[in-house]
């Protein structure tokens, strides 16, 4: 006799289910939401992603799918495409920007260096003239210049030209001296001081002594008052090599100082007057320039020489000696460089394009055998 008794109906309808927080067991049904609300929220469980705190965002699990969910999902993934969207915007902003500005800063002359340069009347404004004058690696004048108006635009306290050049093209320091009075006259509550580093002759000294007062080191060199014209005389060895060059002129000394043709004595002559003439208009500048203030025997001081710190103060083409930290000291101002210096990344394309153009050239008229 069986013992087993039939359950109610409502018992045996019932599917059999886990206690909670334990999963259903297996081929237990999926559990039905409750009314009223989308899927259960088991099924949304949020487990932290890895990665920093901030960055955080929940992961879910897969679970049964409805309208809601899917809908969800998609906005979840729009935004998140967006916002990558945006970044990448403004990351090819910025790339775009730095290779605009990157050529400009380059092939400028001080770069975004004269953004942050001090300013006022607390510096001392120096700018360099270093190098043979007349020389693109040496005294340029061109960067002379524009370092002279950067300097007097930054409103400083003085200026000071630091000079250690022996000398070179007197159009240059003309030029120079030029624009040096120029701005003297804009500014006169501004004084100009040129220290004498290293070398201060010939057209260097000619721009010094345009400064308000010239300072020099004790085993600085300066003076070399006067003026030089040279020229090679190579007509004996081209005799030697039998080699001969055609001169078509249109006057006696049209000419004149040809290396390959031995010296004529009207050349020479002539080549003397031009030195003697330069040599004075030098001589003139000196004595307009140092003779208000200096008793100066120009007879004694225009036979070519240099002297050195001590010899040129007591021959009057010095005020004092001194270095620039010594003025910088005296005046209680910081020194500032206002010099511009020659940029290698434009001096090394308009090297490739010399180059490329004479490459060109030689090309073209180089003979074709066939």
């Amino acid at each position: 006799m069986s013992t087993d008794l039939p359950l109610p109906a409502e018992t045996a309808a019932t599917p059999a289910t886990s206690p909670p927080g334990e999963p259903p067991p297996p081929g237990a049904p999926p559990s039905e939401p409750t009314p009223g609300q989308g899927a259960p929220r088991a099924a949304w469980r949020p487990r932290l992603a890895r990665g920093w705190p901030w960055r955080r965002r929940a992961a879910v699990t897969p679970g049964p799918l409805d309208r809601d969910s899917v809908l969800l999902e998609v906005w979840l993934f729009l935004v998140r495409e967006r916002r990558q969207a945006r970044r990448r915007h403004v990351g090819l902003v910025v790339l775009l920007g730095f290779l605009l500005a990157a050529p400009a800063l380059l092939l400028s002359d001080h770069g975004v260096s004269e953004w942050l340069t001090p300013r006022g009347p607390t510096i001392l404004a120096a700018v360099e003239v270093s190098g043979v004058v007349g020389a693109k690696a040496g005294v340029d004048e061109e960067r002379v210049i524009k370092g002279l108006r950067r300097a007097y635009q930054a409103a400083p306290k003085a200026v000071v030209l630091r000079i250690n050049s022996p000398g070179g093209a007197p159009y240059v320091a003309e030029r120079i001296t030029a624009v040096l009075d120029e701005l003297k006259g804009e500014f006169p509550h501004i004084p100009v001081y040129a220290v004498i580093e290293g070398v201060g002759a010939s057209a260097a000294y000619l721009i010094a002594i345009h400064a308000d007062e010239i300072i020099a080191g004790r085993y600085s060199t300066v003076g070399s008052i006067g003026a030089v014209l040279s020229s090679w005389d190579m007509h004996r060895l081209a005799e030697r090599v039998e080699v001969g060059k055609h001169i078509f002129a249109s006057g006696s000394l049209k000419a004149m100082l040809d290396p390959f043709r031995p010296l004529q004595a009207a050349e020479a002559a002539k080549a003397q007057a031009i030195v003697d003439s330069v040599a004075q208009v030098f001589v003139s500048d000196v004595q307009a320039q140092r003779g208000r203030a200096q008793a100066l025997d120009m007879a004694a001081l225009t036979t070519g020489e240099v002297w050195v710190g001590e010899q040129a103060v007591a021959l009057g083409l010095v005020d004092r000696l001194g270095t620039l930290e010594t003025l910088s000291r005296e005046l209680a101002l910081k020194v500032v460089d206002f010099t511009v210096k020659p940029n290698p990344f434009a001096t090394g394309l308009a090297a490739v394009g010399r180059q490329l153009t004479e490459t060109l050239l030689a090309t073209a008229t180089q003979p074709v055998w066939r």
